[in-house]
């Protein structure tokens, strides 16, 4: 007896169905999710006391039929970026990022203007005025990670700033060292146009104006009767 065999080829064309997400929530989460459809985007905008290691999923909805690993209750680390694979006929490759803002504050008697935090680095620098002692300086606030963060050592009994000081902000698992520092601003304007950041000032030179934003060197000089300032 012959036997015959044949191989069935499927196929079958899938039909192409774009998965999406239609919404998200999260537990802390504020406004609505950002859902960028161009590019499988999602960004959330959370409360600065959320651990973003543990962030709770508590809504989700997606086009029908999509499934994935993600699921109410989830729970997400967000510290970086959340890759999420949409899955139907096709595979979707999605990214769920966190934005989350913590407000922090440096103030210091004779402060000038607002401090300037450079969070990348964990260094926040305060100005205060020529008459200031950098070896008396009282704080009056800090606060340098989200609301119920702890602080050591009290800064409160630090008084000397010839150099920078250090402080262990602890929140969360998170541990993280910040320096604070204060400076002497210069200020030789009859007006206040100095102001931290950038600024514009009248120069003697032709009557021109220049835009300066280093603030580490600043000299005044009279000249021709004029205040005037230049960096060096």
């Amino acid at each position: 007896m012959l036997l015959i065999t044949s191989c069935i080829e499927n196929d079958i064309d899938y039909p192409v169905v774009k998965l999406q997400f239609l919404d998200i929530v999260v537990e802390g989460q504020s406004g609505n999710a950002i859902i960028n459809t161009e590019t499988n985007t999602i960004t959330l905008n959370l409360d600065e006391t959320v651990n973003l290691k543990k962030v709770k999923v508590t809504k989700l909805e997606l086009t029908e039929g999509a499934k994935t690993d993600l699921a109410v209750n989830s729970v997400l680390d967000l510290t970086k970026p959340r890759k999420v694979t949409l899955s139907l006929y096709q595979n979707y490759e999605w990214t769920i990022v966190a934005r989350q803002t913590i407000e922090r504050r440096f103030v210091v008697n004779d402060q000038i203007g607002e401090p300037i935090f450079d969070v990348e680095n964990r260094l926040v620098v305060a100005y205060v005025t020529t008459s200031t002692s950098l070896r008396t300086i009282q704080i009056e606030d800090l606060k340098l990670g989200p609301e119920g963060c702890t602080m050591a050592p009290d800064y409160s009994a630090l008084h000397d700033f010839m150099s920078g000081q250090t402080v262990t902000v602890s929140y969360h698992d998170i541990t993280e060292v910040w320096t604070y520092m204060c400076r002497l601003l210069v200020m030789t304007l009859l007006r206040l146009r100095l102001m931290l950041g950038q600024m514009w000032c009248g120069c003697p030179d032709k009557g021109k104006k220049g835009l300066f934003s280093d603030l580490k060197s600043v000299r005044s000089q009279q000249e021709n009767g004029k205040l005037w300032m230049r960096l060096i």
